[in-house]
């Protein structure tokens, strides 16, 4: 029993580790930094469910993407307390396109939201991922998807407003 569950796993981390490695790559623009957050992400899985049962393929793979997303937003948050790393453009891809579409600002608005919403506004904005795609990270229907979406840009809107921050820049 433990040897197939050993196997399972094994078999997890080998379909799983260059997509996830090239989304947190993509998000952190650093390389280093993903190896380390993709390393994270497959220990507390497997530490999570090494007694647990383990779901089907497919909610492994949600999972495994909401905890390497969820690692690097938590890496994000401490750079941002100690060094105001927003400014460095932690949060923007590699692309020069990206880091200036949001400034430093719009960027704490954006740590500030919940999760969900925050999640949600990180993957259709800085990754470009279409809906369908934030639908399965996130284990939505492309439906709910939208809706989250347009939830989090109300909720940016309403405090960028309350800031003075203009959004249109």
């Amino acid at each position: 029993m433990a040897e197939t569950l050993q196997n399972r796993l094994n078999t997890l981390y080998s379909t799983n580790r260059r997509d996830i490695y090239a989304y947190l790559s993509r998000i952190s623009g650093d390389s280093d930094l993903a190896l380390d957050l993709l390393q994270d992400a497959f220990v507390n899985f497997f530490s999570h469910y090494k007694e647990r049962e383990v779901p089907d393929d497919g909610s492994c793979r949600r999972i495994l993407f909401r905890i390497a997303r969820n690692l690097f937003l938590n890496h994000v948050k401490s750079a941002a307390n100690k060094h105001s790393r927003l400014e460095e453009g932690a949060l923007a891809d590699s692309t020069a396109a990206n880091r200036e579409d949001f400034s430093p600002a719009i960027q704490r608005l954006i740590l500030a939201l919940p999760e969900r919403e925050r999640t949600a506004i990180v993957l259709r904005y800085m990754d470009s991922l279409k809906l369908e795609e934030i639908g399965l990270v996130l284990g939505l229907s492309v439906s709910a998807s939208s809706r989250l979406i347009q939830k989090a840009e109300k909720m940016l809107e309403w405090e960028a407003r309350k800031l003075g921050i203009s959004l249109d820049d």
